[in-house]
């Protein structure tokens, strides 16, 4: 029994992610899918089990895609980020404490690399455990980044991290994936908020319990629900 037990499926850890095509594509974060049995998606009240479809282990990206065509897709912006830049981030952070609506910070973009490395940008937009593979929007609702990582607040307030679209563009291509054009219209910010709700979803990790404790004792950005937090 207890062997049984192991091997069950359990709902073990979350992220973001959001529709970057009308066939179902979404984009999300390496580290959210890795080591997952099964990447659930869930959109509003709806539960789809998805396919990985390839992942950047380096550049902290994957790509996986679900059997629907849904409702919001977003564009990418085909332009560079810039100092100052207002911002804003969606994603379903803290699951187990503020629940599993869509949550929308803003800020500026603080600076144009991370680093050495020109493949991130950091940002003061405030995001949480949870935010990892949500989108980062311009003013004129197109990605401009993935949120990917942040700093403890022990090291610095607000210092957080996306990885630019140009890197994501780039993944995108190399698996034929179809994109809309950016958008250059003026945006309604009553509708882009509901557009935000369906184009961004929650993603859930599945594992074994035996998966879930290698996994705890790696080094590893996941996001655990609390009762299998180490």
């Amino acid at each position: 029994m207890a062997e049984l037990k192991e091997e069950k499926l359990l709902a073990a850890a979350s992220g973001s992610g959001f529709f970057i095509s009308k066939a179902g594509h979404i984009v999300t974060n390496h580290h959210v899918i890795e080591g997952c049995e099964q990447v659930k998606v869930h959109q509003l009240s709806e539960t789809f089990i998805s396919k990985v479809i390839n992942y950047d282990s380096y550049n902290d990206l994957a790509l996986i895609k679900i059997n629907k065509k849904p409702e919001v897709v977003f564009s990418l912006t085909n332009q560079q980020p810039y100092l100052a830049q207002d911002i804003k981030a969606a994603g379903y952070p803290l699951v187990s404490d503020l629940g599993t609506n869509v949550k929308v910070t803003k800020g500026i973009v603080s600076a144009l690399s991370f680093r050495k490395d020109f493949s991130m940008f950091q940002m003061d937009v405030a995001v949480q455990p949870g935010n990892s593979g949500g989108p980062i929007f311009d003013d004129d609702g197109n990605i401009l980044g993935v949120v990917v990582a942040r700093l403890s607040n022990k090291e610095a307030q607000n210092v957080n991290f996306g990885i630019k679209a140009s890197t994501v563009r780039s993944l995108l291509a190399s698996n034929n994936v179809n994109l809309l054009p950016p958008n250059t219209k003026l945006i309604n910010k009553r509708e882009f908020s509901e557009y935000m709700t369906k184009g961004t979803v929650l993603l859930s990790c599945w594992m074994t319990l035996a998966q879930i404790e290698k996994a705890n004792k790696k080094d590893t950005n996941k996001v655990f629900f609390k009762e299998f937090q180490k």
